[in-house]
């Protein structure tokens, strides 16, 4: 007979914990093949900065992501896909 042990542990999460964590920004870590518009697609990653504080991140810290976000000028398009020009 084959005998299995699981082993559990108990980790300790702060009550006062976000739901899913707190990521910091996403930073683009390959060539982004445009420097406007969100038009491509280059890797990314993110970190969770509350995961120090036993407060865990929901979610993946790699994928790949629109990069190069600056506005285009004309006769260019401004923004690609469901990006919008916006001012701040």
């Amino acid at each position: 007979a084959t005998t299995t042990t699981t082993t559990v542990t108990c980790t300790f999460q702060d009550p006062s914990c976000p739901p899913e964590g707190v990521w910091g920004e996403w930073t683009t870590t390959g060539v982004c093949a445009g420097n406007c518009g969100a038009c491509n697609m280059a890797p990314r990653i993110r970190t969770c900065s509350t995961k120090n504080g036993n407060c865990p991140c929901a979610g993946d810290t790699e994928d790949i992501g629109p990069c190069g976000i600056a506005l285009c000028t004309f006769p260019a398009k401004t923004c690609c896909g469901t990006y919008i020009k916006t001012l701040r």
